[in-house]
């Protein structure tokens, strides 16, 4: 569907000229619809700022979703910005998360951004940009749906919203003009490929050669008819080979998605003892890895009873532990810990740790409430404490745990961002372990978010529970100076939380932070912080599932490829029933892909000493032009050797299966070893009928080649057939496309209860050829019934399908 590119919403500080291609203007609206409101407070309240009267407002009657405002422009523009005025104190009744939908047709919106919005006096703004083929393009309705208010169960309240966007009326044109043939263009495009797929050739070459308009690429063209029209194997094959030599792969296999493969190191045995040694069972610990030296470090952790301190190296290339320390206290390094951080400096080989856990038995203790600093020289093997306790330096952070470090190799500076600040007051009833101090987020969560009135004071005992700050900030240490500086302490932007993932940039000298928890409330924004200019960007309000990503997530960055991998855990909530899984974020087109591969996750919750001491490998498998041109030379092999069963030509099928097929097959891959399963299957049976099940749409979940109708759309589907419209997010727009899904199961064209013909295999399997092939190249995702409306949606005779 149209891109929901929700552009960079930067801090009040950054500069407001977004726009490269006009000037922005604030956008004239009127309120044409809404799902309900108070009679006292109708819509067109929102149009005036009026912080400090609380009736000017717009509320709704209820809180049933969905609740909704209709907003129509006074002309087409460009939409770059929504601003959000509010009431002068925080207010129960206002928006925590809000989504925001738009474009040209009120029944064709797309979802720009999904807003996460303080409980406080200030205006918020949000960066917008509708775009489609990577070309932005006017709206014309602007829908605001909130989704849940910092009261939880209070009516909706929305109290000023102001629109901008460029407004230039030839700018809005020419891209109305480059809109308009666009849709002609994929139109035309939609009923080619429906023509040919019926088997109505000359009503396609027809319509080809009247309009001019190019269904694919010219390769594509004669492999259809090679393929479909000639059945011409040995043809079709010179025609992938051509299309590999000219890179038609090259842009096809950057773009299709990673596989995870995962394997379990064993590791050897030493060869004096026999005995294989390596660190035991725990959680909360932590690794670096010198990817020069191939080392993985290892320190610490909590093995169900106790802090550890052992320290551990493992030599990648000879598949070994060793063990460096027993007890890194008594070489004078820190004492046992767990929840703590560290990182490696791989240029000057030294490890730095910093942070810990204490349980709330122990925090009486002033000694045990310091945070200290390490930093272990790899070259010496010896400890050295940088600091007894950092808060005492200027600028330097608290005990805190469950943060995150980084170490800026080039610049010698490392950040640390976030994590849970313990102080000698922090005591509380709730048990040992990090989720403990539930007195104090109860009351910051009600004094923070409405639940309490701003005169409220806390109880003499809830003074002594309340620490200065929850959270940590972002601070950074200058490793040449040994000095701290505090960068941000608290900010919409990047707000201060825990179990979070943070991740440094540098080539583009940047960190990035994704998701955590703050109180009680699992973030998911995806945030990118300029080191050189000290400024944040939020890349995506609503980068992950809304439930978050828990508190086990892991992430790494590939500079080269600007990649950003993330596994995440299951909730702290052992009633959910979220796996692991894995999730990839590509920087150069600042968007989220939903996730790619999962795990099943077990543990033990009867015994709390129950820790794994397993050790995994995740191998991030791409396709490869050569594997692509592979896979389409082994369908077309496939599908010869069908139809050689069909002809009742057994003997040439089984040759043709053991020197052609076979031969081709990759041995590592379990699809492929299906395929060939399946048609050793078919030859035994050797009948010349159609298989009972149809194996040329069978296939795992990564291996999603066909293009039969039964197959959910790609992203181009949706853009032309409106799946998600209304927005929402990936997880929405990927049930709507099930929904279509099954839809046009119900309402394919029927046809006698016979096998497929001949034909109609090899039109499916071109669909199939032609989805390795690069989607700008290719014949249109969609489908042209697709575009009509359902006739029990209600919408007969409605709206174009085509995005508007």
């Amino acid at each position: 569907m149209a891109t929901a590119a929700a552009a960079a919403a930067t801090d009040s500080d950054a500069d407001n000229s977004i726009d490269t291609h006009g000037s922005i203007s604030v956008l004239q609206y009127t309120v044409v619809d809404c799902s309900s409101y108070l009679e006292q407070y109708p819509p067109e309240n929102i149009a005036e700022n009026r912080p400090s009267d609380q009736a000017s407002r717009w509320s709704s009657e209820t809180n049933a979703p969905p609740q909704y405002l209709m907003l129509r422009l006074t002309r087409p523009a460009l939409l770059r910005r929504a601003s959000f005025g509010k009431y002068e104190k925080p207010h129960v009744c206002n928006p925590k998360r809000m989504r925001i939908s738009a474009g040209l047709c009120p029944t064709r919106l797309y979802s720009l951004a999904t807003c996460q919005l303080a409980n406080d006096s200030s205006a918020e703004s949000f960066g917008l940009s509708l775009q489609l083929r990577g070309r932005e393009i006017p709206s014309l309705f602007v829908r605001l749906e909130p989704l849940i208010t910092w009261g939880g169960t209070f009516n909706f309240s929305i109290w000023f919203v102001q629109l901008e966007g460029v407004a230039d009326p030839d700018i809005v044109d020419r891209s109305l003009d480059w809109l308009r043939e666009f849709r002609e263009r994929e139109s035309i495009r939609l009923c080619m490929k429906h023509l040919r797929k019926r088997g109505h050739v000359e009503a396609f070459r027809a319509l080809s050669g009247e309009t001019g308009v190019k269904l694919e690429h010219p390769i594509l063209t004669e492999l259809y008819d090679c393929l479909v029209e000639r059945g011409e194997f040995d043809r079709c094959e010179e025609l992938i080979q051509t299309a590999y030599d000219s890179g038609l792969f090259n842009q096809s296999a950057g773009s299709r998605p990673s596989k995870a493969v995962w394997q379990p190191i064993e590791p050897v045995a030493n060869s004096e003892t026999g005995q294989v040694q390596k660190p035991g069972m725990r959680g909360g610990h932590q690794m670096a890895l010198d990817h020069l030296a191939k080392q993985i470090y290892l320190f610490g952790g909590w093995d169900g009873y106790r802090d550890l301190a052992d320290f551990w190296a493992y030599d990648i290339d000879a598949n070994k532990w060793r063990c460096l320390s027993v007890d890194t206290s008594s070489d004078g390094g820190p004492t046992p810990r767990s929840c703590h951080k560290i990182c490696f400096d791989y240029e000057r080989k030294r490890l730095y740790t910093l942070g810990r856990y204490v349980d709330s038995s122990l925090r009486d203790c002033p000694d045990s409430m310091r945070n200290d600093f390490y930093v272990w020289n790899a070259d010496t093997a010896q400890w050295l404490l940088i600091c007894e306790d950092t808060a005492c330096q200027s600028g330097g952070p608290c005990l805190l745990f469950d943060h995150q470090m980084c170490i800026h190799v080039t610049r010698q500076v490392i950040y640390v961002f976030g994590g849970r600040e313990l102080h000698r007051s922090d005591t509380h009833s709730g048990g040992g372990g990090p989720a403990g101090l539930e007195g104090v987020d109860s009351y910051y969560y009600q004094l923070q978010h409405g639940g309490l009135s701003s005169s409220s004071t806390p109880s003499s005992s809830h003074r002594r529970l309340l620490p200065a700050h929850t959270y940590s900030g972002l601070h950074s240490y200058h490793i040449a100076t040994n000095t701290w500086t505090l960068l941000r302490c608290d900010g919409r932007m990047l707000a201060p939380r825990m179990g979070h993932s943070m991740l440094l940039h540098p080539t583009a000298d940047c960190l990035y932070v994704l998701a955590g928890q703050r109180i009680k409330e699992q973030l998911t924004d995806f945030v990118r912080f300029d080191l050189t200019t000290g400024r944040a960007v939020c890349l995506a309000d609503h980068a992950c599932k809304p439930s978050g990503c828990g508190l086990t997530q892991r992430a790494t960055l590939d500079a080269e490829l600007d990649e950003i991998y993330v596994l995440t855990g299951p909730h702290r909530d052992r009633a959910s029933a979220d796996e692991n899984s894995l999730w990839h974020s590509l920087l150069r087109q600042q968007q989220s892909a939903a996730g790619r591969a999962a795990l099943l996750s077990v543990g033990d919750s009867a015994d709390g000493g129950s820790r794994l001491d397993d050790f995994w490998s995740l191998r991030l498998v791409r396709d490869t032009p050569e594997a692509l041109a592979r896979r389409c030379r082994l369908l077309l092999r496939r599908q010869l050797c069908l139809e050689l069963l069909r002809s009742g030509r057994t003997a040439l099928a089984l040759g043709h299966l053991r020197q052609r097929v076979a031969k081709l097959a990759d041995p590592n891959s379990q699809a492929d070893a299906r395929l060939l399963s399946r048609l050793a299957e078919q030859l035994v049976r050797s009948t010349g009928q159609q298989p009972e099940h149809d194996i040329d749409n069978e296939g795992s979940a990564s291996d999603v080649d066909s293009d039969d109708e039964s197959t959910p759309s790609s992203a181009s589907a949706a853009e032309l057939a409106g799946v998600g419209r209304g927005g929402g997010s990936i997880s929405d727009q990927l049930a709507d496309a099930e929904a279509a899904a099954a839809a046009r199961r119900l309402l394919r064209p029927k046809r006698p209860d016979r096998p497929d013909t001949v034909a109609e295999q090899r039109r499916r399997l071109f669909g199939r050829l032609s989805r390795l092939f690069p989607e700008a190249e290719s014949q249109p995702r969609a489908h042209l019934p697709d575009l009509l409306a359902c006739p029990c949606s209600g919408e007969a005779g409605g709206s174009c399908g085509l995005p508007l």
